[in-house]
């Protein structure tokens, strides 16, 4: 009864058959839950178009195609296709389609810089219309010793303010630095993939853990400080 229930709150009853609206997969071939609610929804269905186009683009500038495409591969396993609502959906392809877009995101495995002195400093999440987020999240990052990033960070899920349904998550923690890349896992289960940037910085592969309920880290963050 549950798994039909959720099945409804996509409204993917009937047949989707001459549908074809999605440009990243084929809808008369779509078989998970989430392909079909994609392919009877219009906007999210504008918003898989969007997607593609910037990942096409992106992949065709992109330095390390074999990282770009695996990255791609972890947002789709890790993130979209966890989605239990269209919402959640939206919600990724406007975060993903955000950095995607940003031409300053470090896409490839560069060696690991001599200095971290650039990427000091306090990173602000903004949403898919370059705004500050409205479920706000920000990092600060630190270099204690060369090759190492001290990281601290919060991040807000906002339901309801009048009623208390407000839900919060902390990250703190020292890390090598791989290349561009910081890979975070604390005690308590959070885990997540920071990627460095020109003044800007994206998190990926969020696992759920790091909060109260909704609360993430994934989005494309820029340095404010």
């Amino acid at each position: 009864m549950f798994n039909y229930m959720r099945m409804l709150s996509f409204t993917v009853l009937g047949t989707f058959s001459s549908i074809a609206l999605a440009a990243s997969f084929d809808c008369n071939k779509a078989t998970t839950l989430v392909e079909k609610a994609i392919c009877q929804d219009q906007s999210l269905s504008a918003l898989d178009d969007e997607m593609a186009a910037a990942f096409n683009n992106g992949k065709a500038n992109s330095a390390n195609q074999s990282e770009f495409i695996k990255q791609q591969s972890a947002w789709l396993k890790t993130i979209r296709n966890i989605c239990q609502t269209n919402r959640c959906i939206e919600k990724a392809y406007q975060d993903r389609i955000m950095v995607l877009n940003n031409n300053n995101i470090i896409v490839n495995t560069a060696p690991a810089p001599a200095s971290t002195t650039n990427i000091k400093g306090e990173y602000l999440r903004y949403n898919a219309k370059g705004k500050p987020d409205y479920h706000s999240a920000s990092l600060t990052l630190s270099s204690p010793e060369k090759g190492k990033i001290k990281l601290l960070g919060n991040a807000v899920w906002v339901g309801d303010t009048k009623t208390g349904n407000v839900h919060i998550g902390e990250v703190a923690g020292t890390f090598d630095l791989q290349g561009e890349q910081v890979s975070y896992k604390d005690e308590n289960g959070c885990e997540f993939v920071l990627l460095l940037g020109k003044n800007a910085l994206t998190v990926n592969n969020d696992n759920g853990q790091c909060g109260g309920l909704n609360v993430t880290f994934n989005g494309y963050y820029k340095k404010v400080k």
